[in-house]
């Protein structure tokens, strides 16, 4: 299609608002689905670092900043989620035996800081081979109640375990899908195409975040709103319902019923009667983006 045209990154980029832009073109196979070959997927979440504030403290937020045991807590309980792990209580609508409720997450940290409009911000990047609906931004809600000391980090731990446990979950505002992994493509077709690789336009991709991603965030986040309630939307408001949360009630499953086995030869058996072969209903993966939360 784009073979013939000369430029076409430039003369698609020159069609878009400056909002969304083309960075670069790849040939790839036939049969490549963008979904299916993705290995991994990197997401990015832009927390102002006074969430991470102890709950008592009364600082204004523009005044804050992360000291070490604080970041030190962050790392601990984001390496927590790092590997296979159930979780069924970071989502909605699995249970503790749902197999799809299994996710393995590769890493997860905390960036270097920065100020920006006087208050301090750092991004928490997590890597993950897939995500279900609320995910990440479960694990960032219950990483926040942990630093800020409404529970402890084995609270986590139980999280893994059969039981319902209130988890927050964090806004959706600081999320955004940041890179998409195609290791086992670039690996199997490196002699005939070219790599699904970004590295060489990180320079543009971060220039592109610093312009028209923090701003919309932090905007928001830094905004003095005394009567506007943006409880859903803002850290800074959404904080206030951390008190609201039960952490310690956990809220066990009832046990499941045992499907009786029905003699095939049982001519007594009404006739309405069926058995169903699929009880479960397979759920694709979602990727969780803040624009569908």
């Amino acid at each position: 299609m784009f073979s013939d045209v000369d430029n076409p990154v430039e003369k698609l980029n020159s069609s878009l608002p400056p909002e969304i832009r083309v960075l670069a073109m790849r040939r790839v196979t036939k049969g490549f689905n963008c979904k299916n070959n993705c290995d991994s997927r990197t997401y990015t979440y832009l927390i102002p670092t006074h969430a991470f504030s102890p709950k008592d403290d009364d600082l204004k937020p523009s005044q804050y900043r992360i000291d070490t045991a604080s970041r030190e807590k962050v790392d601990e309980c984001l390496s927590k989620f790092v590997g296979v792990h159930n979780f069924h209580n970071f989502t909605s609508g699995k249970k503790f035996r749902d197999p799809s409720a299994k996710r393995n997450i590769l890493s997860f940290k905390m960036e270097e800081p920065f100020v920006r409009e006087e208050m301090e911000f750092a991004e928490l990047r997590v890597k993950g081979q897939s995500f279900m609906m609320h995910h990440i931004r479960k694990m960032i809600g219950l990483t926040i109640a942990i630093v800020k000391g409404y529970t402890t980090v084995d609270l986590i731990d139980k999280c893994w375990q059969a039981g319902k446990v209130d988890v927050p979950k964090a806004p959706g505002l600081g999320l955004w899908l940041e890179t998409l992994h195609y290791d086992m493509y670039n690996k199997r077709f490196a002699k005939s195409h070219d790599s699904l690789d970004w590295a060489d336009f990180q320079e543009d991709i971060a220039n592109f975040k610093k312009n028209y991603i923090y701003p919309t965030i932090i905007e928001c986040e830094a905004k003095e709103r005394p009567n506007i309630s943006l409880t859903h939307f803002s850290m800074i408001d959404w904080l206030n319902t951390l008190s609201i949360h039960h952490y310690d009630e956990i809220i066990r499953d009832a046990p499941e019923k045992e499907t009786e086995k029905i003699d095939e030869n049982n001519t007594d058996r009404d006739e309405n009667e069926t058995i169903k072969d699929n009880d479960i209903e397979k759920i694709d993966e979602n990727i969780e983006i803040a624009t569908t939360e």
